[in-house]
């Protein structure tokens, strides 16, 4: 997509593209050495592969040619959608003859465990179908950032002094500043970032809206020039309309009395009787449960991160061991909005951080899901209990509304 930015005048650095083609032998070794023995001893067997001499040189005098200090950053096809935000790996600050190992650490990456969940989530396969490669000029940022254009036209910026990276990991909140009809705000946030900076942001995402059907734009400003980093196609997350009572269907088994915890049963009843491949998908029963827990829950605000609606148990994620315990339809709690939680939300009901930003990649893998998503939720205020607490407790029932940014929270243990 960037190649097509750039031809279309859209201010893109240069670069060389190594064709997803080139990757298959690699990947391929890689694949072979994954069924032998794990993912650590594929990714060791394509970083230690060797590229054919004459590819080699021409690759280093390519990226001889874009200058001293480079990026390395994976471009996989299967990355056309959110779904797959985060999961690939890039290298900086590279001088041109390390540009070579950067290309196959980009490649080793399809086998990291995070790809490898996501892969087995999706059904797509990145080893098939390759890993093309995009080698730039490493710029050094003044300010970067993501925006993202709303069907109405409003922008909503999240911007940081610095590189992007800390937004786009999940680690910083950045200033989060809406642009549309009325102006731009909140004032303080774009004072911070300046006024002329967040039109000109603002200007560039509307242009790859419109140019390129690519709603979210990763961009930065280096020596008062602004650049396009990355962009994204439009999620295909659903336009759920708004939850209500009404019973569900004509089930004869509605209750239209059931609690929260007989409608859980239901949910959990309900997944297991689907098929056992794919995404659950929102069942007959969280509609209810969504307003239940609305109504009589403890309300807490937070920042909009993806649209949408959601109802389940919480979940909060602390490490590994917790992640093997979540089950489907619950929401996902986590400090921060890191990449590695994304093959969690395959079938979650909606996703809440303490920290982070809205722009970070995890929350793109939320929209394009169709998840409610939220960051800045102080949870031990909206459950009474510190974190600790609540990651051990399985009494909290959240409901998730992505576009109000609010989160309601019921105590089934009162």
């Amino acid at each position: 997509m960037l190649a097509q930015a750039r031809r279309m005048g859209l201010p893109v650095l240069d670069g060389v593209v190594i064709p997803a083609s080139v990757s298959l032998p690699a990947l391929s070794a890689g694949s072979q050495a994954l069924e032998q023995r794990n993912s650590g001893f594929a990714r060791a067997q394509v970083t230690g592969s060797s590229l054919d001499p004459e590819l080699a040189t021409a690759i280093t005098g390519a990226a001889a040619g874009l200058g001293d200090r480079l990026v390395v950053r994976s471009s996989a096809p299967v990355e056309g959608t959110g779904a797959w935000a985060g999961a690939f790996a890039s290298y900086a600050e590279l001088a041109p003859t390390e540009v070579e190992l950067g290309v196959r650490g980009c490649w080793a990456s399809v086998f990291a465990p995070d790809p490898l969940e996501r892969a087995g989530a999706t059904g797509a396969n990145p080893a098939r179908e390759g890993m093309g490669v995009l080698i730039q000029p490493e710029i050094t940022p003044d300010f970067g950032g993501v925006a993202t254009v709303n069907r109405a036209g409003a922008v909503t910026i999240v911007a940081i002094a610095g590189p992007p990276a800390a937004i786009v990991s999940g680690w910083e909140r950045g200033r989060v500043i809406v642009v549309d009809d009325r102006g731009s705000g909140p004032e303080a946030a774009v004072a911070a970032i300046g006024e002329e900076r967040v039109a000109a942001v603002a200007e560039l995402a509307r242009a790859v809206a419109s140019s390129l059907d690519a709603h979210h734009i990763e961009w930065a400003e280096a020596e008062g020039r602004l650049w396009l980093l990355q962009a994204q196609a439009q999620p295909r997350g659903s336009d759920r309309p708004p939850a209500a009572t009404e019973p569900p269907g004509q089930d004869p088994s509605f209750d239209p009395d059931a609690g929260p915890v007989e409608l859980i049963r239901r949910v959990r009843e309900e997944v297991e009787r689907r098929e056992s491949t794919g995404r659950s998908g929102v069942t007959k029963w969280e509609p209810v449960l969504y307003e239940i827990v609305s109504a009589g829950g403890m309300p807490v605000d937070g920042t909009p991160a993806a649209g949408g609606w959601g109802a389940g148990p919480i979940r909060l994620i602390r490490d590994a061991e917790d992640a093997e315990q979540v089950k489907p339809r619950e929401i996902i709690a986590a400090m921060y909005p890191l990449a590695n939680l994304a093959p969690l939300l395959w079938d979650a009901a909606g996703v809440v951080t303490v920290g982070g930003s809205p722009g970070a990649h995890l929350f793109e893998v939320a929209a394009w899901l169709g998840l409610p998503a939220l960051c800045g939720v102080d949870l031990e205020a909206a459950t009474g209990v510190s974190l600790d607490e609540l990651r051990r407790s399985r009494t909290f029932v959240g409901a998730v509304d992505g576009d109000q940014g609010t989160l309601g929270v019921l105590d089934l243990g009162l």
